[in-house]
């Protein structure tokens, strides 16, 4: 797989900032957001809450078509065939969130860097990953990201290199996951917060609507 450079958001996934700033194609991000490794299954998460963008403003009925379409997460997060579904939901504090879920093929551990080289794309990032025994070592160029979880991170400097930030995810979980948020107060005045009327959450694509009803069956 070739490494991403990407994530217009996202998605891009993987936007990155720390001031870190998720910043998707269409200048759309999120407060907070959750990216999932769930390597048993083979799949890929990724989570915004409190989605919010810069420019000309979405109407509801044009969020609506996105995901009636399944297009949405491929338009503003990270541009991937390989695709589950995608939905708006409310959170338990009542706060607005998007999901996008992608299939990836490299279950086995010696692939799973291949796979990792999004996350450069999910942050926004020019950035490298690097296998080191126990932990995955990042390291990007750019704003340091504001990274919420794992507590294993770091944001030293690296000397003599075109990266300047580095963090570790470790290799032994079954679900490899991180949180960056992004701080809303940075960007400028022409900043609108995404609402969709709660009488239309969830908000599901026919995508993930498919699988919902194909786990139902399974019970």
């Amino acid at each position: 797989m070739k490494k991403i450079a990407l994530f217009p958001l996202f998605f891009i996934l993987l936007a990155c900032v720390g001031s870190y700033y998720a910043n998707f194609r269409t200048s759309f991000y999120a407060e907070n957001l959750k990216v999932d490794y769930y390597w048993e299954f083979g799949l890929l998460k990724i989570t915004g809450s409190n989605p919010f963008y810069n420019g000309n403003q979405f109407t509801i009925d044009e969020i609506v078509n996105y995901v009636k379409t399944d297009s949405f997460c491929y338009n503003f997060v990270i541009p991937r065939k390989e695709f589950v579904g995608e939905r708006f939901f409310l959170d338990e504090s009542r706060r607005l969130n998007f999901e996008c879920t992608y299939f990836f093929n490299d279950f086995f551990e010696s692939q799973r860097k291949t796979e990792l080289f999004l996350i450069g794309s999910i942050l926004h990032r020019n950035a490298d990953v690097f296998d080191m025994d126990s932990l995955y070592r990042f390291v990007y160029n750019g704003d340091s990201i504001e990274l919420k979880s794992p507590v294993m991170s770091n944001h030293s400097s690296i000397q003599d290199s075109v990266y300047t930030h580095e963090f570790y995810l470790r290799k032994d979980v079954p679900v490899l996951s991180f949180t960056v948020h992004t701080n809303a107060n940075k960007f400028s005045e022409n900043l609108n917060f995404l609402k969709i009327d709660p009488s239309l959450l969830p908000l599901e694509s026919p995508k993930y609507k498919a699988l919902k009803a194909s786990e139902e069956t399974l019970k």
